[in-house]
This record gives C-alpha cells, structure tokens and sequence, in this order.
C-alpha cells in the first residue's frame, strides 16, 4: 500500500501539478534497520535466548526452581520474558532480563533435581552469547526509547526524528525532517549537528522563509492579535512619529528591520521552551513575534512522523 501511495505521489509530480515529497515512515524505518541488524548479527543468540526463556516459562519445576534461586540470591522476583517476532522490543526486554537472572538461570540448569544434564547442555548459552547481550544492552535500549518516542500519542511531528537520525547525509540537512526541527522551538538549536552543518540548515531556512508572504493576514493565521484603535488614534500617532523623525533625523529612527535573517536571528537567540512542552501551542502564543516563521511551522510540524 506504501509503494502504491509513494507512485501515485510520483506520479503527481510528474505533471508538475503538484510538488509533494514523499517522507517515510519514521517508525517502520526504524523497525527494518533493526530486523536487519538482527538478522545480520544476533539471529543466534536470540533464538537460544528464547529456547532457554521458553523452557522457564513452559516448566512449573523449573519456574518454582528458578524463584528459589532468586530468593537465595537476593535477585529480584522477576520472570523471564519471551521475545516476539513482530515486536523488537521484545528482544530488548529479553536480554535485560535474562542478563539481570543470569546466575539464577545458571544455578537452576546445574541443578540435577530440575535440569536433566541433556537438557542443561541444550539449554545453557556460551559465554560469548552473554557477553554480546550485555554489549548490546545500551543500543537496544536507545532504540526503544526512540520507538516509544515516535509511538506516543500526542506530539509526534517529524521534528523529532532528526534526533533520533543516526545516520545524517548532505541532502537530510535540507529536507523537511531537518526544517521541522529548526521550526520547532525545543529542537532549533540542532546541537546533534556539527557547525558547518547548522550553518546549512539556517541558510536553508531563510531562503524559505524570504519566499513567505509577511502582513496583516499572516500575522493573524499566525495568531497574532491586530489593533482595532480608531482611525483619528492612527492618523495621529503617524503624525507624531513624522514629527519625531523630521526633528531627530533619520539616524534616530525606530523602525525595527523586519527582515527574515532578523526573524530567524531572534528565533534562535530565544530561550527554548522544555522538552515537554507542545510545539504547536508554543507558536500559538509567539506567531506574532515570528510571522514568516509561524506560517512555515504550521507547513512542517503538521507532517506525523509515522
């Protein structure tokens, strides 16, 4: 259905009727790399983990046996946990908890009042298998967090996935992903980029937003409040700034440069919101402030991540 939604937009463009871009699924992404990954290096100790996890968990003696041992040790009261195909999470789960009962799951197997010693030899993982589980701990514990990140129920726009981008190529520095983020007010600041970089980043979005329309209508689809003083209030107030400027000299002028380097300038030197905060309310309150900026943010933070 992918493919088939991914040629239609294609195929769209081709006309020149429309310019969309075609953004993969973060998550599903993600999902593959890991599979791969799996595949590629763990596919063995991942399925003598769950040989040695089933045993446990389809053998009564061997979960009470397993509890005792636990108990003598001081270990946490916990069962092991079987992994499941289509959720990767799973396996994470499962190295954490086997590595956390290791000695448990050692002094049950090499008790023969509950292990047959041929099924001890089946069972029992090589050393080099426990030792890549607890390697691989930390990666696979970063990448479920990144999951759940972009699994959460609110706030999944794609401005968070350039964080969790381990790999960042010339041209990501300039897609939508990478402007989302500098829209975003949490993430503007692209620390996990490297200077040169950034540079690129904020050149890409000025560009884009000199091509913005400014005024009055942008600034209330910005949210931005328009005065309704009476017309005699204005044409006073003009009169008086002429005034002002005719006697101060144009050096004394107030006019603020509106300019979008300015615009962006500001954007970047405000405080960040924190981590928690919602980005679309926070352009709620400040599209006044940015005009151009607002109006780009409410094009890129609506694209959902997955």
């Amino acid at each position: 259905m992918a493919r088939n939604i991914e040629w239609g937009c294609g195929a769209a463009n081709r006309p020149t009727r429309v310019s969309w871009v075609s953004v993969a699924c973060f998550a599903h992404t993600l999902q593959l790399a890991i599979n791969d990954g799996f595949a590629l290096y763990l596919n063995r100790e991942i399925s003598a983990a769950g040989k040695l996890v089933g045993h446990f968990n389809h053998s009564t003696v061997a979960s009470k046996a397993l509890q005792k041992k636990q108990e003598q040790m001081g270990l946490a009261s916990h069962r092991l946990i079987q992994s499941c195909k289509t959720r990767w999470n799973s396996v994470c789960e499962m190295f954490d908890r086997l590595v956390e009962q290791r000695w448990a799951v050692a002094a049950v197997l090499s008790d023969r009042t509950v292990t047959k010693l041929q099924d001890a030899r089946i069972l029992e993982l090589k050393d080099e298998y426990w030792q890549l589980m607890e390697e691989t701990q930390h990666v696979l514990r970063a990448l479920k967090c990144a999951t759940t990140v972009i699994s959460a129920e609110k706030d999944v726009s794609i401005s968070n996935e350039c964080k969790l981008h381990l790999v960042q190529s010339a041209e990501f520095v300039s897609s939508a992903p990478m402007l989302s983020a500098m829209l975003d007010p949490r993430h503007k600041h692209l620390g996990f980029l490297t200077p040169a970089q950034r540079v690129v980043a904020n050149m890409k979005l000025v560009e884009l937003g000199e091509a913005v329309e400014t005024g009055q209508e942008a600034i209330e689809q910005a949210g931005g409040h328009v005065d309704d003083g009476s017309a005699n209030t204005g044409a006073a107030a003009a009169t008086q700034a002429s005034a002002m400027a005719l006697l101060l000299e144009e050096q004394y002028s107030t006019q603020l440069d509106t300019g979008i380097d300015t615009e962006v300038n500001n954007f970047l030197r405000d405080t960040p919101p924190p981590l928690d905060c919602n980005p679309t309310d926070w352009w709620k309150v400040n599209g006044r402030r940015f005009p151009r900026l607002a109006k780009l943010a409410r094009q890129y933070l609506c694209i959902p991540a997955t």
